[in-house]
């Protein structure tokens, strides 16, 4: 369903930068689309002409790397080691008794730091609290129903009656940009 011609971003990168490496499979060549479908396992953000590569590539670089550093960050301490994450890569955060787990997309970290403290530091136009042990990150959502959310990872998140009306509102105004 692509536009002949065109090719994501991530994967002419890919044939720009690894044109003669071995890749994974063990042969030499650029990636072929059935064999490297791992790829597409990203955002895609620009999109290049193959006849227009030459001219258009050096401004579709620069516009991903300020994409990727433009995005909010959260800083985190756990004990003598400090995280900087990506907000866009948090899934939710769970608090159980006296820890919270960030769930991101490919790791859990455990924290103590306290929900409260947590919102605050967030970028509030994709999270949102939805319970008193959770906050979520839309971006991640697959379902909603009154009481409770299902993730994209399939966890299923509850939604408090304190929150039922405000996470309606939230999402009914939602816009992913």
């Amino acid at each position: 369903s692509r536009m002949p011609g065109v090719l994501p971003l991530p994967l002419r990168i890919s044939q720009l930068l690894l044109p003669h490496t071995e890749n994974k499979k063990g042969y030499k060549g650029t990636l072929h689309l059935s064999e490297e479908k791992d790829i597409f396992d990203t955002d895609f953000i620009y999109y290049i002409i193959k006849d227009e590569l030459e001219t258009r590539f050096p401004n579709a670089l620069d516009k991903t790397l300020s994409f990727l550093e433009n995005q909010p960050k959260l800083k985190i301490q756990k004990k003598n080691k400090i995280y900087i994450l990506n907000q866009n890569d948090i899934m939710y955060f769970d608090r159980d008794l006296r820890v919270t787990h960030i769930v991101l997309k490919d790791r859990t970290i455990t924290i103590t730091e306290r929900l409260d403290d947590l919102i605050d530091r967030l970028d509030l136009k994709h999270f949102i609290r939805c319970h008193r042990s959770y906050i979520v990150n839309v971006l991640y959502l697959h379902e909603y129903s009154y009481n409770s959310l299902i993730m994209k990872n399939d966890y299923t998140i509850p939604i408090s009656r304190k929150y039922q009306n405000e996470m309606k509102a939230f999402l009914l105004n939602y816009n992913e940009e």
